[in-house]
């Protein structure tokens, strides 16, 4: 039978590519080698011009004849690949080479480069073929064969060809020597006068149509010095092998809890958790293990049930206590569940606890920083960072906690100094980069943000937290419909609902800017599907709402705020104008009911109790419902003050209506003329009407 591939197929085996892919990078980083060379050859079959994944298996490569091999076949997808160029030049790989000349052993004698052989040729060749060319003195002479030489002629024949040969060896010698020198000497190019080239235009890019260009960076860039790295720190390189940090304390359990932890590790906790409670569950009658309590907790909290978190927790301290064996990691456990919870009393307690059994523990350190942070005591965060780094001074997480805390005390090159470092040591730390960007942001180089996320992007393509950093980016220099892009991005990518809000707050609030309400609504609308208790969904619906028309569920959702916020005086206001706006006068019975509501809501000294912005919206509406009340004199006083405070041409429009009801016919003409005029520059809806108005007081007598 043959079988007919189907798109729902290519689709399948596009998301399992991308499932092996994110389990190899995260076997890689755990240095599970074999393992996550296995997974990425899985994706690539799948997916035969993943760059990412073909990177990735350069990392995990046996040797540099196979590592040369993924980057090479990386540079055939995209030859402009930048890491598969640095990785070529860092294994002394030009990327001119043939595979053979590739996996030749390099020489230990510098060799100088190609082109200065070839300038040396130049130069030699005319000095060589004048010698050889020079006219022989004795060309005419005709010569008595002998058969024995004469007296002093072997003399004469070494000296002939000493003449010739002695200057051509002399000259190779000496541009052997310069060149070997050169090579090995590269301040030696700087002295000798070199052309310099004028200075080529710079091709300015055309914009893509429908994207906001990405402005270039400055040509000219300042030098900043970096703080030098410890360089007794281990230096981590993507090609030549990583330094990661091992886990502590170790595994005792094996493959098994390796293979768990690589899930957790790569935010897969629902798969890892059946593998870590059957562990447990199975654990022998003497084992003093607390791995399998403390990593099924945290995968459980991750998924949100701290309930349960506890009680595997508190089984373990019992069985441990009763074994009298060190209970320190389980302590550290329901340090990372109360912090959850937000406890961060209890927490502290446990993570204190943690470290007085075992000080070498890293997470307890992760955790007092970062309560110490949420609560804004910065010395007590610097002070915990501070002795988790004398106990273990190459911790990447310490290092990127640091950097958080430089960020939260707004000093943001200290922050990028820390992300370097936590880089150095690991350049596969995804947090590592993602600080790195935020501190990039916090100074307000957007651009290099840009880049450093870029870069982190084409390493972790499935990150929900780079591609929404990116476009917070992508906004904050202006690029909205790239910045849309990523967030759109970050949506597709993530397989927790809940991890998926931020991007789509961020690019609701995006629709709102542009005027694109429905779809504003309707990103508003799927968080809170995902969480129907965030507020500032609910909110953010509510307006998006409103503005693109959809009055009774701004009304429903203003109702169910002002149920917890019962003093939001702001969102009275906007259930007021929803309540005019949503109003149908061909219902009079409810029409008028609705402008009865709203004046409630507006009556007194209600405007004076709003924030400064608000009050001549208050006051507008209060004025156009007591006009359709036909209480113009009220309604005057309205819109004066709504005029005084903020002008606008629908106030002008309304005022002018207001002294057509009250007869003031000099003054509505007035008004309407001022409509009439501004709706050459603005485009007014209501400039229509305003003119008939105009026209017709214009007629009388």
């Amino acid at each position: 039978m043959i079988v007919t591939r189907t798109y729902e197929d290519g689709l399948v085996s596009q998301e399992q590519a991308i499932q092996f892919l994110q389990q190899g990078i995260a076997a890689a980083r755990a240095k599970q080698n074999e393992e996550a060379r296995r997974l990425l050859q899985n994706a690539i079959r799948l997916d035969p011009a993943n760059e990412t994944a073909w990177l990735w298996l350069s990392s995990v490569a046996r040797d540099n004849k196979e590592r040369v091999f993924c980057l090479r076949q990386l540079l055939q997808i995209n030859p402009q690949n930048e890491m598969a160029i640095k990785g070529l030049k860092a294994l002394g790989v030009s990327v001119g080479d043939t595979p053979e000349e590739a996996a030749a052993p390099r020489s230990a004698i510098p060799q100088p480069a190609a082109d200065r052989i070839t300038a040396a040729r130049a130069t030699l060749d005319p000095i060589i073929q004048r010698v050889l060319t020079r006219p022989d003195p004795y060309a005419d002479i005709r010569w008595v064969h002998k058969e024995r030489n004469r007296a002093g002629e072997r003399a004469a024949t070494l000296f002939n060809i000493t003449i010739r040969v002695v200057p051509i060896l002399v000259l190779l010698c000496i541009i052997g020597a310069a060149a070997a020198y050169i090579s090995q000497n590269p301040n030696a190019i700087a002295l000798a006068p070199t052309w310099t080239p004028s200075p080529t235009p710079t091709v300015t890019p055309t914009p893509t149509p429908g994207f906001t260009p990405t402005p270039s960076p400055t040509p000219a860039l300042t030098y900043t010095p970096t703080p030098p790295i410890d360089p007794a720190l281990p230096h981590g390189d993507l090609f030549a092998g990583m330094t990661i940090t091992p886990e502590y304390p170790r595994f005792e359990e094996g493959r098994i809890l390796e293979e768990a932890v690589i899930l957790l590790n790569n935010n897969r906790d629902s798969q890892a958790l059946p593998t870590l409670s059957a562990l447990r569950q199975t654990l022998l009658e003497g084992s003093t293990s607390a791995n399998p309590y403390y990593y099924e907790a945290v995968a459980l909290t991750d998924l949100g049930d701290t309930e349960r978190a506890e009680r595997v927790l508190q089984e373990g301290l019992t069985k441990l206590e009763d074994l009298n064996a060190n209970t320190s990691l389980l302590h550290a456990g329901l340090a990372y569940v109360y912090a959850a919870e937000g406890n961060l009393a209890a927490s502290n307690e446990e993570a204190d606890r943690a470290l007085a059994g075992d000080p070498r523990l890293p997470q307890p350190y992760y955790l007092l920083a970062q309560n110490a942070i949420t609560r804004g005591n910065y010395q007590a965060a610097a002070d915990v960072i501070q002795e988790g780094l004398e106990q273990h001074p190459a911790d990447v997480y310490l290092w990127i906690q640091l950097g958080k805390l430089n960020l939260a005390r707004q000093q943001p090159a200290e922050a990028q100094q820390n992300a370097r470092v936590a880089l150095y040591i690991d350049p596969t730390a995804e947090e590592a980069y993602l600080l790195q960007a935020e501190a990039d942001m916090a100074i307000g180089d957007y651009g290099l943000s840009v880049l450093h996320l870029q870069d982190f992007l084409f390493t972790y393509p499935g990150s929900i937290e780079g591609w929404t950093m990116l476009g917070d980016a992508r906004a904050r220099e202006g690029n909205f419909d790239l910045a849309i892009d990523a967030y759109s991005r970050a949506v597709n990518t993530s397989e927790k609902e809940r991890s998926q809000i931020p991007a789509l707050m961020s690019r609701a609030a995006l629709y709102n800017q542009r005027h694109q309400y429905a779809r504003a609504y309707s990103d508003f609308n799927t968080v809170l599907n995902i969480d129907n208790a965030y507020v500032p969904a609910r909110e953010g619906r509510a307006l998006a709402a409103y503005r693109s028309g959809r009055f009774g569920e701004a009304v429903e959702d203003v109702d169910l705020l002002l149920e917890q916020f019962p003093d939001r005086d702001d969102l009275r206001l906007l259930k007021a104008r929803a309540l005019v706006d949503g109003a149908n006068p061909r219902n009079e019975t409810a029409y008028q009911q609705a402008l009865e509501n709203a004046l409630q809501i507006l009556s007194g000294a209600f405007p004076g109790r709003l924030d400064s912005a608000l009050q001549p919206l208050a006051y507008e509406y209060r004025a156009r419902i007591l006009l359709e009340q036909e209480n113009a004199r009220n309604a005057l006083t309205d819109v004066d003050a709504a005029l005084t405070r903020q002008e606008s041409g629908y106030r002008h429009y309304l005022r002018g209506r207001i002294q057509e009801a009250l007869n003031n016919e000099d003054e509505a003409r007035k008004e309407f003329e001022w409509v009439r005029l501004w709706g050459q520059v603005f485009s007014y809806p209501f400039l229509p009407d305003a003119i008939t108005r105009l026209q017709a007081l214009q007629a009388q007598p």
